[in-house]
């Protein structure tokens, strides 16, 4: 699923390019709206005692992404896990390709402690779950 995310001057260099840490920033944004679009909702799920954390993010840069270009990200649902849930990711600027990666996320209680994936939001994501090479 792709995603607008809106780039904002004060993420900008002194040059005018977006500073490279805000790509994660705009992918976990994206995220949070991808686990909307699913049904899933965090505010509930925080409620209830269960938060998610990253735990793991690799990116490689392609392109500059400069303040101005119009930004999407595209997230893929890798892999459900007992307690982790897996996204690659591909962040654009005006349609070209500016970084790409992946980013994992666990489900936690408020001491850290790892919690399985509460089957509702298994049950939602399994929906979109990217099927590679089937």
């Amino acid at each position: 699923m792709k995603f607008a995310v809106e780039l904002r001057y004060a993420d900008t260099d002194q040059m005018g390019l977006i500073y490279f840490a805000r790509h994660l920033v705009y992918v976990d944004e994206a995220v949070g709206k991808f686990l909307k679009a699913c049904g899933v909702d965090v505010l509930a799920l925080e409620k209830q005692g269960v938060f998610i954390a990253v735990v793991h993010s690799e990116i490689d840069f392609k392109k500059p992404l400069k303040y101005g270009e119009v930004c999407e990200v595209d997230i893929n649902l890798d892999k459900i896990g007992n307690t982790s849930m897996s996204f690659n990711f591909s962040v654009y600027g005006n349609g070209e390709l500016k970084s790409q990666g992946k980013i994992v996320y666990v489900f936690i209680d408020k001491l850290g402690n790892k919690l399985k994936v509460p089957d509702d939001v298994r049950t939602r994501l399994e929906k979109n779950l990217t099927v590679v090479n089937p």
